[in-house]
């Protein structure tokens, strides 16, 4: 695992290739990632970008935030990520930081989690144990036992769906 400031230790045009999968949208400082990927990619050399859209709404997420205005004074806006970004942001961002983007493309799908449990336990660990961090602790347990009630009601005989969508990017550093 590392983050941003560790390809300064990768020297100039040293990549034919890189990929973020699922990664984008937990970069923090994304222009300056994307300064060093453009930096240590070869003239020619690609970069793909799968992230998420945050302005895309999900019965889950919805849910999640009704069980949280149950219980917090001054709600805030929830997210399972908090560095997503719109994809207009993403293309602006790309933009910006001289990568010519080959390809934008969104697509919907969809994952199944066989319970309610199975479910919260993938969320807190794709979010670094962070999914609900921000939640005082006296209400932590309440809201958990609201949540697993609520998706219990969206199981189907395929489990409960998560719909994403999601963003894919290839762009390209300049040959010269």
């Amino acid at each position: 695992m590392g983050g941003t400031l560790d390809l300064h230790r990768f020297q100039e045009n040293s990549f034919d290739c890189i990929l973020l999968n699922s990664v984008f949208h937990w970069i923090e400082n994304k222009a300056e990632a994307l300064e060093q990927i453009k930096r240590i990619l070869k003239p020619g050399g690609r970069v793909g970008i799968s992230t998420g859209d945050k302005n895309y709404k999900t019965t889950i997420r919805e849910l999640v935030e009704q069980s949280l205005k149950k219980y917090v004074k001054n709600a805030f806006e929830f997210s399972f990520s908090p560095f997503l970004l719109s994809s207009e942001e993403i293309k602006s961002l790309i933009n910006k930081s001289g990568l010519h983007i080959e390809q934008f493309r969104l697509f919907e799908y969809s994952t199944f989690s066989h319970s309610p449990e199975a479910l919260i336990t993938f969320l807190e660990s794709s979010s670094f144990g962070n999914f609900l961090a921000q939640i005082p602790l006296e209400h932590k347990s309440q809201i958990l036992a609201d949540i697993k009630r609520d998706l219990e009601k969206l199981r189907t005989p395929k489990g409960i769906e998560r719909k994403h969508l999601c963003i894919l990017v290839v762009a390209t550093k300049s040959e010269r």
